[in-house]
């Protein structure tokens, strides 16, 4: 804390010495350049205050965030793949989940492809529970359509647990279960 202080007073000194170097010439008894004279004494102890130690990330943290991408692209990649099988065991056994799953089978009957892509931006965790904002990308195709659907949106997956990672909540935009939308100008 004495630190802290001692180099908001000193920044401040250098700040009014600049301040001082740019006025108008003025005579000063003793010297032509008392700012560069100040700044040699303050320097030596402003300096070793702006040298900051990294943040190193711990072993632990550092599986714990591969274990999550993983956990991540697997759930995406097991979407695209159709893999139901996989879908269920990524998933917390809750009512909401049950239901999820049913919209993502109604997926797979009615789109024969699908292709989705995940950019994650922030990874916020609290022991044993996390939450991944992500951006999401996809595109969903049937026979019957010309074109196929396209969509994209922000999501928050929260995930719980540590060694098996699951999930159990999706806020914001829904990726899954594109079929059950209510989407503007599908007649399907």
């Amino acid at each position: 804390m004495f630190r802290v202080i001692v180099q908001g007073v000193i920044t401040v000194c250098l700040i009014a010495l600049y301040s001082v170097s740019i006025a108008p010439k003025q005579n000063v008894a003793g010297s032509e350049h008392p700012e560069v004279v100040g700044m040699q004494f303050l320097l030596p102890e402003y300096i070793p205050g702006c040298k900051s130690t990294p943040y190193i990330q711990s072993e632990d943290d550092s599986a714990r965030l591969r274990r999550l991408d993983d956990t991540v692209e697997t759930l995406r990649s097991s979407y695209e793949n159709k893999d139901i099988s996989t879908l269920d065991s990524l998933f917390t056994p809750l009512e909401g989940s049950e239901q999820l799953l049913n919209a993502i089978q109604h997926d797979f009957e009615v789109y024969d492809s699908i292709s989705l892509t995940f950019s994650i931006d922030r990874i916020l965790i609290a022991q044993h529970d996390y939450a991944i904002h992500l951006h999401w990308e996809g595109v969903w195709h049937t026979p019957r359509q010309d074109l196929p659907l396209r969509e994209r949106g922000l999501s928050v997956f929260k995930f719980t647990g540590d060694q098996q990672i699951t999930l159990h909540t999706i806020d914001g935009d829904n990726p899954f279960g594109m079929d059950t939308r209510n989407i503007p100008g599908d007649e399907t």
